[in-house]
């Protein structure tokens, strides 16, 4: 079973890139088997190696990928040059115009998203979640990767593996802030099958902030990581399977010469 999701868009660039399912690495039991998640409870050691098994499949060296503590923000960091190689910034976007520097995000349900310009040669590895997406990540993203030089209008943007919308019950009130943002934003949610409740659509609302920010091509992969417990680690599944902690999917970008 194949452990790695790609785009023909991002192939058209010149980018190495993947989004990771959870299988094909050393992790067992509730982290089997691609657990790349760094703060999880898993071993250190598996996590290290599954993290080498992954770049190796799209021939990245692992000591030079960049991660992010990730903390459902606004924040993004550029990395360039001077950043220490160890560093994992508090934010929640990574982004460089730097060749041979693979920047990778951390998700289990939420968005990872991975952009590019082939214009200006500068790359985004995006966590969003619903806070990150409702607070601005996105926006933020486009607006760094803009002060490099990468007009919205030639960037490739790729929604992956997250939570579908027929697996996302959400409470009325949880809906009530992305309304009061924008009225248009009602379309992102519909009546659960209880009624009491409603079905987030957070694919469609990034893909929709995207748009917004001028992004010239988006397009999503179109896998539900809640649905789908055989390729995806989920935070929401675990928890509704009576909680715990959880494995990490890995997705990465690398601008190459």
């Amino acid at each position: 079973m194949t452990n790695l999701i790609q785009h023909q868009a991002l192939d058209q660039h010149s980018v190495k890139h993947g989004f990771f399912t959870r299988n094909g690495g050393v992790s067992t039991g509730r982290y089997h088997s691609l657990n790349c998640g760094i703060g999880s409870h898993d071993d250190p050691a598996l996590i290290s190696k599954n993290q080498t098994i992954a770049l190796s499949a799209l021939d990245l060296e692992k000591f030079k990928l960049r991660t992010a503590w990730q903390i459902h923000s606004s924040v993004v960091k550029i990395i360039d040059q001077s950043t220490e190689i160890h560093d994992r910034p508090k934010c929640d976007a990574l982004i460089t115009n730097n060749f041979n520097v693979p920047l990778g995000v951390l998700t289990a349900d939420c968005a990872p998203i991975l952009l590019s310009n082939y214009k200006a040669q500068v790359i985004a590895a995006t966590h969003a979640g619903w806070k990150g997406a409702l607070g601005g990540i996105i926006k933020s993203t486009v607006d760094a990767m803009s002060s490099l030089g990468a007009l919205p209008k030639y960037t490739v943007a790729i929604i992956g593996p997250t939570i579908g919308p027929q697996s996302y019950e959400v409470s009325r009130s949880f809906a009530e802030p992305f309304i009061n943002l924008s009225l248009e934003n009602k379309r992102f949610f519909n009546p659960a099958l209880n009624h009491q409740s409603l079905m987030f659509d957070l694919p469609e609302f990034i893909k929709n902030q995207l748009q917004l920010a001028n992004i010239g091509l988006i397009d999503t992969i179109s896998a539900d990581t809640y649905a789908d417990s055989d390729r995806f680690f989920s935070y929401r599944r675990t928890c509704h399977n009576g909680g715990g902690d959880y494995g990490r999917l890995l997705s990465v970008i690398s601008l190459e010469i």
